[in-house]
């Protein structure tokens, strides 16, 4: 991460350019994800936040109360971002039924990883999250649970167990995605 401001010929600190608030917030979502994969949630504050894009911590307070809502805001931003990649991998699989579409699926899967690192290493390696973050993403695990669980029952005989499958291929997905620490 690298600061936006730098000071000039008189030492004085110009102002960080002017952005819409979606954008500023989106610039203070990416730079958390940064903080969070390098330094882990600890490392998150408002102080560190605005240190990192170049802005004072008003402009961060103008979009964010404090540090735990700037976290609850990336969670949830990556949480639907990466339920819907997820989503894009298993439109085009459809059905779980052979050995040839697991594997297509489990290939997407980690093409969706590789294509976003870090949101799924903020998403897999939650070490040092406080409670209520591992909750949240506990949430999410389970949506993506219930998205394996959905295909396999639309593919699946009635007497399958669906659940089973399911669990089976979300450890399968996240044991193959997680990074090596």
């Amino acid at each position: 991460m690298t600061s936006l401001m730098t000071t000039d010929s008189s030492g004085k600190r110009p102002y960080a350019p002017r952005m819409a608030p979606d954008e500023r917030r989106d610039q203070i979502l990416d730079a958390t994800l940064d903080v969070i994969v390098e330094q882990g949630v600890g490392g998150v504050s408002v102080d560190g936040i605005a240190k990192a894009i170049g802005v004072t911590r008003p402009v961060v307070y103008s979009q964010f109360a404090d540090a735990d809502e700037i976290l609850r805001a990336s969670l949830k931003r990556e949480e639907a971002r990466a339920l819907a990649q997820l989503a894009d991998v298993f439109e085009p699989v459809g059905r779980i039924p052979t050995p040839e579409n697991m594997a297509e699926m489990i290939r997407a899967y980690l093409d969706a990883v590789l294509a976003e690192p870090k949101r799924w290493r903020a998403i897999l390696l939650p070490a040092g999250y406080p409670p209520a973050f591992r909750k949240r993403l506990a949430r999410g695990q389970k949506q993506i649970t219930d998205l394996f669980e959905k295909v396999a029952r639309s593919s699946l005989p009635a007497d399958a167990d669906a659940e089973l499958l399911a669990a089976t291929l979300d450890a399968i997905e996240d044991g193959t995605a997680r990074p090596v620490p």
